[in-house]
């Protein structure tokens, strides 16, 4: 840059623009020119700079930047004018190859920044009082839930008959009571769990478990429901090379349940299957999937629990983790129960296993839910190694 054909030509449009301007030798970093609004932002306005050491007019931070850039450059930063007050300066530096001057922009921010940190404050004290709302749920979820425990245990108990015999119109009034009160439950059984994952009160406790000993434990709570609705259940995994994995057995164990429930609430007939495998690196990470140091595909495990069922419109695909999203709940729900929440919970479940969550699905054909979660211990990758697992073995195993 020709600094002699600013000072004979363009110096005076600097003067016109809003934007305070420095120009610096790059050689010695000494001023060669500031105009007036530069002069306004940082004092000196009756005192001639040119020539001085970029330092007795710019903060240690500016001149750090400047000093250190070595390409073009932008950052806020915040400039004290007096023992209290403060202004907000976007810097833009402009360091161009070949050119012997750096020039250096600054623009004033300030009611912008102000503007940002009254919101910035107004979503922290939103947030607060949601904690608190989430907490008060978390503290007296055995108040609210064991009013109805006893409505639910009792009213079985009469239909059961410990009372003596009902008559039909006494059966049919208790069955609606306990239909209702175990929706109730469940409602409240989500939006507690809801609140406690908000405020943290899911304690992680990873550890190292048999994931084909669990699912099999846990498969057969659901042995039930799935004969009940003439399901076929297939189990499926693919060249799994550790058994015994390392993450929190509780939290996975609620999520697959959570998932597995869904896809059995939501299928008439045909297939539900559990599938899982080690994704590929290039998978991992199209899905976004952070992969610690050491870690290879074999340290991670995708599960896909597939359905034949009612599937899911594709405008709905993004929405449908969202507990605050209406889509179809209110239609599903009256047709096929439950609170809509489960998939919520599932996504916050699947976050807080260091995991990701998604589905595919079309409308009449069924939906997949996958999820990925690190099934490795990162401190002691080098000293973490597992069975492996026989083909034969895990399909065997998981029958009831």
């Amino acid at each position: 840059m020709d600094i002699n054909f600013f000072k004979t030509k363009n110096y005076n449009l600097f003067d016109q623009i809003p934007d305070a301007v420095v120009i610096v030798d790059k050689s010695n970093f000494k001023i060669t020119y500031w105009n007036k609004k530069a002069k306004e932002y940082l004092g000196f306005i009756n005192k001639n700079i040119v020539g001085k050491d970029v330092s007795l007019i710019l903060t240690s931070e500016i001149v750090e930047i400047i000093t250190n850039t070595q390409k073009n450059y932008n950052q806020i930063i915040s400039l004290p004018v007096s023992d209290k007050d403060k202004i907000y300066l976007e810097i833009s530096v402009l360091n161009e190859e070949g050119n012997d001057n750096i020039i250096l922009c600054l623009r004033n921010v300030s009611q912008r920044q102000e503007i940002f940190d009254n919101f910035i404050q107004e979503y922290k004290r939103l947030s607060k009082i949601d904690k608190n709302k989430n907490l008060f749920f978390t503290n007296a979820s055995n108040d609210i839930k064991s009013p109805l425990q006893s409505i639910i245990g009792f009213s079985q108990a009469l239909l059961d008959g410990i009372g003596g015999e009902l008559s039909e119109k006494q059966y049919k009034y208790l069955s609606i009571i306990s239909k209702n009160s175990n929706n109730l439950l469940d409602l409240m059984t989500n939006i507690i769990d809801l609140s406690a994952i908000d405020v943290d009160k899911f304690n992680i406790d990873e550890k190292h478990f048999d994931v084909i000993e669990m699912l099999n434990s846990l498969l057969e709570v659901f042995n039930d429901k799935i004969t009940e609705k003439n399901l076929e259940l297939e189990v499926e995994f693919v060249d799994i090379i550790k058994r015994n994995i390392y993450t929190d057995e509780n939290i996975f164990r609620k999520l697959i349940i959570n998932l597995l429930s869904n896809a059995i609430k939501f299928t008439d007939s045909g297939t539900i299957a559990i599938k899982a495998f080690h994704p590929d690196t290039e998978f991992l990470k199209y899905q976004c999937v952070r992969i610690p140091k050491g870690f290879s595909d074999n340290s991670f495990l995708m599960f896909s629990i597939v359905d034949t069922g009612i599937g899911i419109e594709e405008n709905n695909l993004n929405i449908i983790f969202d507990e605050y999203a209406n889509f179809e709940k209110n239609y599903l729900n009256k047709k096929y129960g439950g609170t809509g929440l489960s998939l919520s919970i599932s996504r916050k479940l699947a976050e807080k296993l260091n995991g990701v969550i998604w589905v595919e699905s079309e409308p009449g054909k069924g939906s997949s839910f996958n999820f990925i979660i690190p099934i490795e211990k990162q401190s002691e990758h080098e000293d973490f190694s597992l069975d492996k697992v026989d083909p034969s073995t895990s399909l065997a195993e998981l029958q009831w």
